[in-house]
Protein backbone atom coordinates (compact mmCIF):
# COMPACT_ATOMS: atom_id res chain seq x y z
CA UNK A 1 0.00 0.00 0.00
CA UNK A 2 1.82 3.37 -0.86
CA UNK A 3 1.64 6.78 0.68
CA UNK A 4 0.47 9.96 -1.33
CA UNK A 5 1.61 12.41 1.38
CA UNK A 6 4.58 12.24 3.49
CA UNK A 7 4.08 10.65 6.87
CA UNK A 8 6.99 9.13 9.40
CA UNK A 9 6.32 6.65 12.01
CA UNK A 10 7.67 3.15 13.42
CA UNK A 11 4.59 1.95 10.99
CA UNK A 12 1.92 3.26 9.22
CA UNK A 13 -1.03 2.27 6.57
CA UNK A 14 -3.09 4.76 4.87
CA UNK A 15 -7.12 4.64 4.85
CA UNK A 16 -8.63 3.67 1.33
CA UNK A 17 -11.02 5.76 -0.53
CA UNK A 18 -8.78 8.95 1.64
CA UNK A 19 -6.54 11.43 -0.17
CA UNK A 20 -4.18 12.02 2.76
CA UNK A 21 -4.54 10.24 6.35
CA UNK A 22 -3.88 7.02 7.59
CA UNK A 23 -3.20 4.63 10.86
CA UNK A 24 0.21 5.32 12.98
CA UNK A 25 1.57 3.23 15.00
CA UNK A 26 4.75 3.13 16.97
CA UNK A 27 5.83 4.84 20.12
CA UNK A 28 6.55 8.57 17.96
CA UNK A 29 6.16 10.12 14.85
CA UNK A 30 5.24 12.89 12.42
CA UNK A 31 1.85 13.76 10.80
CA UNK A 32 2.30 16.46 7.92
CA UNK A 33 -0.18 18.22 5.84
CA UNK A 34 -0.78 17.28 1.79
CA UNK A 35 2.03 19.67 0.00
CA UNK A 36 3.67 20.26 3.51
CA UNK A 37 5.20 23.26 4.06
CA UNK A 38 3.33 24.57 1.36
CA UNK A 39 -0.35 24.76 1.02
CA UNK A 40 -2.59 21.67 0.44
CA UNK A 41 -5.20 21.24 -1.95
CA UNK A 42 -9.11 22.06 -2.00
CA UNK A 43 -11.02 19.61 0.06
CA UNK A 44 -7.97 17.20 1.37
CA UNK A 45 -9.73 15.17 3.76
CA UNK A 46 -7.31 13.42 6.14
CA UNK A 47 -8.36 10.97 9.09
CA UNK A 48 -5.06 9.92 11.05
CA UNK A 49 -5.62 6.99 14.00
CA UNK A 50 -2.59 7.05 15.91
CA UNK A 51 -2.66 4.08 17.52
CA UNK A 52 -0.20 2.80 20.74
CA UNK A 53 -0.26 0.42 23.39
CA UNK A 54 -2.48 -0.08 26.43
CA UNK A 55 -2.02 2.55 29.04
CA UNK A 56 0.42 4.46 26.77
CA UNK A 57 -0.47 7.93 26.12
CA UNK A 58 -0.41 10.04 22.99
CA UNK A 59 0.78 13.66 23.15
CA UNK A 60 -0.04 15.86 20.44
CA UNK A 61 2.82 18.98 19.79
CA UNK A 62 2.05 21.15 17.06
CA UNK A 63 4.95 22.85 15.46
CA UNK A 64 3.45 24.61 13.12
CA UNK A 65 -0.54 24.96 12.51
CA UNK A 66 -2.86 27.19 10.57
CA UNK A 67 -6.92 26.65 9.91
CA UNK A 68 -8.12 28.20 7.43
CA UNK A 69 -11.60 30.06 9.18
CA UNK A 70 -15.17 28.51 7.97
CA UNK A 71 -13.41 25.60 5.88
CA UNK A 72 -11.10 24.02 8.24
CA UNK A 73 -11.54 21.68 11.13
CA UNK A 74 -9.31 19.49 13.26
CA UNK A 75 -11.03 17.01 15.86
CA UNK A 76 -9.22 14.59 18.68
CA UNK A 77 -11.46 11.76 19.43
CA UNK A 78 -10.16 9.05 22.38
CA UNK A 79 -11.63 5.94 20.57
CA UNK A 80 -13.86 5.75 17.94
CA UNK A 81 -15.25 8.54 15.88
CA UNK A 82 -18.28 8.94 18.17
CA UNK A 83 -19.69 12.34 19.29
CA UNK A 84 -19.29 11.07 22.89
CA UNK A 85 -15.56 10.36 22.05
CA UNK A 86 -14.72 13.98 21.42
CA UNK A 87 -11.90 15.31 23.33
CA UNK A 88 -11.42 18.91 21.17
CA UNK A 89 -12.59 20.83 17.90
Amino acid sequence: MGWRWPARADRAVSFPGQNCGGLVQGHNGTIESPGFPHGYPNYANCTWAVVTGERSRIQLSFHAFALEEDFDILSVYDGQLQQGNLKVR
